[in-house]
């Protein structure tokens, strides 16, 4: 569910723990209303296209999530391979407790 930007500020207040004034919360929204953010550069692009853009609005684009390094198979393989080297080295005395 999306929320409207004064339910956003109503809940920064309440994580907070403190009480915006009305100026603040204004400011805060127009600062808001001058960023845009897109999935991808294409979305961006359409968007610009069909779209008035103020010269000071911020555009940014969202990274997209990198691929783990390790499969989870072998996540799995590495730790179990790091707990049998940790074991080794404790009978030797190398590693501590």
């Amino acid at each position: 569910m999306k929320k409207t930007l004064l339910e956003e500020v109503k809940a920064m207040n309440k994580i907070a723990g403190t009480q915006l004034t009305k100026e603040q919360e204004i400011e805060l929204i127009k600062n808001r209303l001058q960023e845009l953010e897109f999935a991808t550069q294409a979305a961006a692009d359409a968007y610009k296209k069909s779209h008035k853009v103020k010269p000071g609005t911020k555009i940014t684009v969202k990274a997209k999530k990198d691929k783990p390094l390790m499969s989870k198979g072998d996540m799995k393989q590495y730790n179990q391979y790091v707990k049998n080297y940790q074991k080794l080295l404790r009978k030797k005395g190398e590693f501590p407790e």
